[in-house]
């Protein structure tokens, strides 16, 4: 299904077209509504992971923190409430490597948990305060390249793996090939003319420029 922004022209697959302006509403919210589902989906998944993010970002805490900040900015643009967040940082502050730092961080979890006042605003600053001021004095201990490397390919390996058995990337796979669908984008050089969605087979109408039911020889 394509439409028109100009006049709301909504095409269906087999090529009719009819102006309405309510379907074309419709179709415009439920598309919204999918993608943001998904978007929060991978966006909380990604909280939860932050132990992860840590070996991602070679235990840099300034890029960690402007990663988890990135993260929450994309939960509350869409109105999402963030959720166990202290816990979250903390699991990922305990991933990193050096131990000075992590014992650091286990005072500062022990405050918590005896009722401080610290919030997550307040750790992600000292946390990124204490990591530059070890860098500047050159106390800051890193594992060796090839373990670091090894540690990224399997955090990534774990990351897919959870992505995949979640369904995320298939959503969201199959999120982006619905909507170039539905806006009339042709096949790529190594796409096939035809393709299935929800068992229904689609064939590619270079006479109507567009994903339709009826094969392109029945025109």
């Amino acid at each position: 299904m394509r439409n028109s922004s100009d006049n709301h022209v909504v095409t269906s697959n087999s090529g009719e077209t009819s102006k309405d302006g309510l379907l074309f509403l419709c179709i415009l919210i439920s598309r919204v509504v999918i993608n943001n589902r998904s978007t929060l989906s991978y966006y909380s998944h990604q909280l939860t992971c932050l132990d992860q993010l840590m070996v991602k970002v070679n235990n840099d805490i300034t890029a960690f923190n402007n990663e988890v900040q990135s993260i929450m900015n994309q939960l509350q643009s869409h109105g999402e409430s963030i959720q166990h967040l202290m816990v979250n940082l903390f699991k990922g502050y305990e991933a990193a490597t050096d131990k000075e730092f992590v014992s650091y961080i286990h005072l500062k979890k022990y405050e918590n948990n005896e009722g401080g006042s610290i919030d997550a605003e307040k750790l992600m600053y000292h946390a990124e305060n204490l990591y530059m001021e070890m860098v500047r004095a050159t106390e800051w201990t890193n594992p060796p390249k090839v373990n670091q490397e090894i540690l990224a390919l399997t955090v990534e390996t774990k990351l897919l793996k959870e992505q995949y058995l979640s369904g995320e990337v298939d959503n969201l796979s199959r999120n982006s090939e619905r909507k170039r669908m539905e806006e009339g984008c042709p096949p790529r050089k190594e796409e096939p003319q035809v393709k299935v969605v929800n068992r229904k087979t689609f064939n590619w109408c270079p006479h109507h420029k567009a994903w339709c039911i009826h094969k392109p020889s029945e025109c």
